[in-house]
């Protein structure tokens, strides 16, 4: 089923975005059949990414192989890989793993000759000198050099957020509607709004998604509270109505969805595991992001160069191998009693390889942008042009990639755990004579629950299911966000940029995470858990702020404050303000003020300073900079049309002194919010504004003499005249 809804998912996105392509619109112009379009104009098109897709889903399937031989016991060569593993026969480990290498190179061998076959646009590639950096696995650097030439292949942007898809719910016949919606109609456009989706109203898996990790985030937070008993807790032999019976006990009102063979409660064990799993996925998933972004950064941004050809190379060795077996050498290699670490390590060492890939083609498709163009230009570094420029533009596919990604790790947590490869490495117990020893962990973990499932499961079917309905409870989740998040990405309507200086909440779920023992000392109350104890403290901040108490008072100023609390002043003036402005602009007294002295100022440099004045008496009145900026800008934009002054000195104008002189006025917003930030009165940086005063003054200066005040061409009257106004702005009558 993985592999189908792998493939399924691509060929839903690669269909979908050839068929809004110009050359399909000619064809169903031209009244070609259906069957020719598809035959001779879609899948030709399409074909390369769908056949990547099939071959890397082989080999999702053939990593899995050895989990299936061992659930089902089907002496395979995965099954005998995993003994040979266990029982430390390097020598037949060792020739095992070449085969499934050999296989993995001959399959993308076979792809490759499918890809020339299939796309003759691959054929006219060969002909590039042996610089482009051609390999074995021709799908990715054939697909993403013809992406920089301007090729018409699909986005590897698409490819990439689909790959590790797993639920697919889309259909054909949507395509097919669009399509012929597109010959009735004119342009092609989406059945759905451009509105509808920048509103994300239907965009449900997002919803879903973030429903699911919101109940995950207050399983991580409160899942020890929510237990009804310790997972620590074991329970042997029980004599209930003169019956002996031994663990595991089934489901009943003491042990809703029963115990495991150690008679600890399954439920109490899945809830407060959820801690060690998904903060084990996220820090292996950071890993992951953080080789793979620097990674394929370096290698798409000198493209084509050796160094792109070695992480390519070794990209595809790593992929040329099953991924569970990677993980487990890794983490035998590192030492499986080593906590965290070594599975961290192996998971993130391992899995770079796609995000990379996907990196790599992004930043090769940004780099003939005008906007990169015009940096390098200027003599823009490479490390400012990547961080400034071409990170920006990754951020909102970052997050859906991070989503998949999660989604993955807990899936290959789960394998590992089945094979008996979980954190601490746990311990056994010989619980019956002459029986396989039953192998458990004392630290409560999702993996480590499903690592006596192909021993009990067929039994007793609840030591199975609820572990195994973790993990697709959290990877459905993740993946649902993932395509939610990808499709605002793909709408434009995901602006990372706009949580630029709203950290606060990412610090403190990194505190909560990483630093436990801070957070229950800053809660300073032992009865709550961990989980409340992290509640309060954050909300605690939010609220109140943080007060140091080091003893030195310099640095006690300095560290103490923050919170609603402090800002409160600030955010009833701001609220004041903008109910005083709104009355002024709703009843037209801003401008039957400013009317009569419009009316004497005859020279252009005299309208500026008029506009400037307006600007600063408005941030003393109305104690708002928004209302500062935004009221002359209404009131004024006739009459700088009427002067023919363009609109964009008018702009100048309102910035140079609305902008500027708020934070010098300590009842402005502006002036009350940096003087609660900075601990001082506005008074005290009063004399060091510099920048403010000579701000002003020069823009005084320059509009008298002429320096910037652009002019209106005529041709612009209707444009400006369709611009919103606020009423009786017309300050001559």
């Amino acid at each position: 089923a993985r592999p189908i809804a792998q493939i399924t998912r691509m060929t839903f996105l690669t269909l979908g975005h050839v068929l809004e392509q110009d050359y399909i619109r000619t064809a169903v112009g031209k009244g070609l059949s259906r069957p020719r379009i598809i035959a001779f104009h879609v899948m030709r098109n399409g074909a390369v990414p769908i056949l990547t897709t099939i071959g890397l889903s082989l080999r999702l399937a053939l990593s899995s192989l050895p989990v299936v031989e061992l659930f089902f016991g089907w002496p395979g060569a995965g099954f005998m890989l995993l003994k040979a593993i266990a029982g430390h026969d390097l020598n037949l480990a060792i020739a095992l793993l070449l085969i499934f290498g050999l296989i993995f190179v001959l399959l993308s061998m076979l792809l490759e000759v499918g890809y020339f076959w299939a796309d003759p646009r691959l054929r006219a590639l060969s002909a590039l000198p042996a610089s482009r950096g051609r390999s074995v696995r021709l799908a990715f650097d054939g697909w993403r050099a013809g992406s920089s030439q301007g090729s018409r292949l699909p986005a590897l942007r698409d490819w990439v957020a689909g790959l590790r898809e797993e639920f697919s719910w889309a259909s054909w016949t949507n395509s097919w509607q669009s399509l012929r919606g597109h010959a009735q109609e004119d342009g092609f456009a989406r059945t759905q709004t451009a509105s509808t989706r920048r509103r994300g109203i239907a965009n449900w898996p997002l919803w879903l998604g973030a429903l699911i990790i919101a109940a995950l985030g207050l399983v991580l937070l409160f899942g020890p509270q929510l237990a009804r008993h310790s997972p620590y807790t074991t329970q042997g032999m029980e004599y209930v109505d003169g019956v002996l019976s031994i663990p595991p006990f089934a489901p009943d009102a003491v042990y809703p969805w029963g115990t495991d063979v150690l008679g600890r409660d399954i439920q109490s064990l899945v809830l407060a595991g959820a801690r060690q799993t998904l903060a084990l996925a996220a820090l292996a998933v950071g890993l992951r992001m953080v080789i793979g972004v620097a990674l394929g950064l370096a290698a798409g941004w000198w493209s084509a160069s050796p160094l792109d050809r070695f992480i390519a190379g070794v990209a595809s060795v790593l992929a040329a191998f099953p991924t569970l077996i990677l993980v487990m050498l890794l983490i035998l290699i590192l030492g499986i009693r080593g906590g965290f670490r070594p599975f961290v390590l192996g998971l993130g060492l391992v899995g770079w390889g796609e995000i990379m890939q996907f990196v790599r083609g992004e930043v090769i498709a940004l780099r003939p942008k005008p906007f990169l163009e015009s940096a390098v230009a200027v003599g823009a570094s490479t490390s400012r042009i990547i961080g400034r420029h071409i990170m920006p533009n990754l951020l909102p596919a970052f997050v859906s990639l991070i989503a998949l990604e999660l989604g993955a790790v807990l899936m290959l947590l789960g394998e590992l755990g089945f094979v008996g490869i979980f954190i601490g490495g746990g311990a056994f117990a010989e619980l019956v004579i002459d029986a396989p020893k039953y192998h458990y962990s004392d630290v409560p973990e999702w993996g480590a629950l499903l690592s006596n499932v192909r021993l009990y499961a067929r039994v007793y079917p609840w030591t199975a299911i609820y572990p195994a309905l973790g993990f697709f409870v959290a990877i459905l989740g993740f993946n649902l966000l993932g395509e939610g998040v990808r499709r605002l990405v793909d709408a434009g309507a995901l602006h990372l940029d706009r949580l630029a200086n709203r950290f606060v909440l990412v610090g403190a779920l990194v505190a909560v995470v990483m630093q436990p023992e801070i957070i229950t000392a800053f809660a300073n109350d032992p009865s709550l858990g961990y989980g409340l104890s992290a509640l309060k403290s954050v909300w605690w901040v939010m609220a109140d702020g943080f007060v140091s108490t080091t003893g030195y008072e310099q640095i006690d100023t300095l560290f103490s404050g923050g919170g609603m609390s402090s800002m409160l002043s600030t955010v009833w003036l701001i609220l004041g303000a903008m109910s005083f402005g709104a009355m002024m602009d709703f009843g037209g007294f801003n401008t039957r003020l400013i009317a009569p002295i419009i009316g004497r100022i005859k020279s252009v440099g005299g309208t500026i300073a008029t506009v400037m004045l307006t600007s600063l008496g408005l941030n003393i009145v109305g104690g708002d900079q928004y209302i500062a900026i935004v009221l002359p800008a209404r009131m004024f934009l006739v009459e700088f049309r009427n002067r023919g002054i363009h609109p964009e000195t008018l702009a100048t104008a309102v910035e140079n002194s609305g902008t500027v002189t708020s934070p010098l006025i300590p009842w402005n917003s502006c002036g009350a919010y940096m003087s609660a930030a900075l601990g001082v009165s506005t008074f005290v940086y009063f004399p060091y504004c510099f920048f403010n005063f000579a701000n002003f003054l020069l823009g005084m200066i320059y509009g008298f003499v002429g320096i910037n005040v652009l002019r209106l061409d005529p041709e612009e009257f209707p444009e400006i005249e369709s611009l919103p106004v606020a009423p009786a702005v017309d300050l001559q009558k």
